[in-house]
């Protein structure tokens, strides 16, 4: 699958599009393939080393994203096919990512996946939980 990677922290300029291998989930995971990944200052200063957390490269950043469930671990009563709404730690600007599945909220009403996305976002979860 496809990825954007930083392979070395710098400007977001030197992200790269690279072939990673597929996730494999555990039996309280998911996997979402992602539709829509939302792209905020924390994934900016992550890759440039200057977030509250420095993670060593190679990482896929990436917290918040938007897309549909294609596999489920054995403990996880999200149904295959489901619309979520996902916040994993990083990662998430890829093509799959896996995610704890509490991390996941179901949507199923009627809008587009950036519209969606934008309830991602910390400070509209929040609001709208």
């Amino acid at each position: 699958m496809k990825a954007v990677v930083c392979t070395k922290l710098g400007e977001p300029n030197l992200l790269e599009i690279k072939e990673v291998d597929k996730p494999t989930i555990g039996k309280d995971e998911v996997l979402i393939k992602v539709e829509v990944a939302g792209v905020n200052f924390p994934d900016a200063l992550l890759v440039q080393g200057k977030y509250q957390i420095v993670i060593d490269p190679p990482f896929i950043p990436g917290n918040e994203v938007c897309g549909i469930i294609e596999d489920k671990g054995e403990n996880v009563n999200i149904p295959v096919g489901t619309k979520v709404i996902g916040i994993p730690p990083i990662g998430g600007f890829a093509e799959l990512r896996k995610s704890f599945s509490p991390w996941c909220l179901w949507w199923d009403w009627n809008c587009n996946y950036s519209i969606s996305k934008s309830y991602g976002t910390e400070n509209n979860l929040c609001c709208w939980l």
